[in-house]
């Protein structure tokens, strides 16, 4: 009697996550899909009222409007920041998570964390000496400028993913190869005394 009451009672609750997760995924899928079928619209239908979710004549001027101007140079532009930010990212944080996993000492695991709490410090408040060290330097519209004042905003964000995250793994790595040195070295001394001549 009680496995049957269990088994109804796991079922009911598959069922329940299933249905929430359903919702949820109707939640984020309808404006996206939404999104999508109103760039198939001409502007005309777009304002029309009521308005309908699939498009009654399905066209493609909308993009193609937009390829034609200068979509292109703001895509490239994007990709140069987004990369350029990302190597720069990776050029500190992956040395940092490496150096909090091999090295430990006093004050390392606050450090740690007080690297991943940057993240509260805002962005945006770095636009006004961004925007004078700029002009000064003459970096305003410029890929290297571009790439630089997405730093900031990437930085803390892969400062805690690389420091945090990738510094347990290299410090499990870490012990497995001083394990494994230290089982070289006793396999070593063994052999070596196997070697030796008998007394």
């Amino acid at each position: 009697m009680s496995g049957g009451t269990e088994r109804r009672g796991g079922v009911a609750g598959d069922v329940a996550a299933w249905v929430f997760l359903a919702l949820v995924a109707f939640i984020f899928v309808v404006p996206l899909a939404w999104i999508l079928s109103t760039s198939l619209k001409t502007p005309g239908e777009i304002f029309a009222t009521p308005t309908t979710m699939l498009p009654a004549e399905p066209t493609l001027e909308n993009y193609a409007e937009i390829l034609a101007g200068s979509f292109p140079s703001y895509l490239v532009n994007s990709l140069i920041a987004a990369t350029g930010a990302t190597l720069v990212g990776l050029l500190f944080c992956v040395p940092a998570a490496f150096g909090f996993a091999k090295y430990r000492y006093r004050a390392s695991t606050g450090l740690l964390y007080a690297a991943a709490g940057t993240r509260i410090f805002p962005p945006i408040a770095l636009i006004l000496p961004f925007f004078l060290q700029f002009r000064l330097l003459g970096l305003i519209d410029t890929p290297f400028g571009l790439i630089v004042a997405d730093v900031p905003i990437v930085f803390p964000l892969m400062r805690q993913g690389h420091t945090v995250r990738i510094s347990q793994p290299l410090t499990q790595m870490r012990h497995e190869h001083e394990d494994a040195a230290r089982l070289l070295r006793d396999i070593e001394h063994a052999a070596h005394g196997m070697a030796l001549p008998a007394e």
